[in-house]
């Protein structure tokens, strides 16, 4: 099976530029200005509906800037799902074979080292189950793909150490998470999730 190339397979140029102002927005301001807005009603969601919030709106927004790569990446899915459960397959064992790498190094090195992050998701996760999964399953991983290897890494790719500096991107949204959750929750709130 021969795969077809002649779809493009990154973002146009509007596309470049409304996905980078989008990026910073959703990773400096939603957060803050969603807390703020959770903030002022007479009944404030809790941190799971909050969450999910916040992703539905970089979902929606993702679908609106990125039409045109997404659908170019829709066709190529169609033409060729053996490509596209191929990649699924690969991404999840990669996944898990790194993510118990890490553990394991990081239960080495740092005996009794709690994650924050997951702590914070399974809070939210007691609080709303379904909210959590959709959330996290369906809408995130499309926004993320778009940013991170659609955006970030597509113009980066010249640099010699282009995998390297996308993976040090891809981490700081979650050191920002932690700041902006920490400022929240010493006001009393809850602040979104990236």
């Amino acid at each position: 099976m021969r795969k077809s190339v002649t779809s493009r397979s990154c973002p146009n140029s509007q596309e470049t530029v409304w996905g980078f102002c989008w990026f910073a927005f959703q990773l400096l301001a939603l957060p803050g200005l969603l807390t703020f807005a959770n903030g002022k009603l007479s009944h404030p969601l809790i941190s799971a509906e909050l969450n999910f919030v916040y992703y539905v709106l970089n979902f929606t927004a993702v679908l609106i800037i990125f039409r045109d790569f997404l659908s170019s990446a829709a066709t190529q899915a169609v033409r060729h799902p053996a490509y596209l459960c191929q990649a699924i397959i690969l991404g999840f064992v990669a996944y898990y074979a790194c993510r118990l790498a890490t553990e394991y190094l990081v239960g080495l090195l740092v005996p009794g080292f709690s994650n924050y992050n997951d702590a914070s998701i399974a809070a939210m996760e007691r609080q709303n189950r379904l909210l959590v999964f959709l959330g996290t399953v369906i809408l995130v991983p499309p926004a993320e793909e778009c940013f991170y290897r659609g955006l970030i890494f597509r113009n980066l790719y010249i640099l010699p150490n282009a995998v390297q500096v996308t993976a040090a991107v891809f981490g700081q949204p979650e050191k920002l998470h932690f700041v902006q959750l920490a400022a929240a929750s010493s006001d009393g709130g809850a602040a979104a999730s990236c």
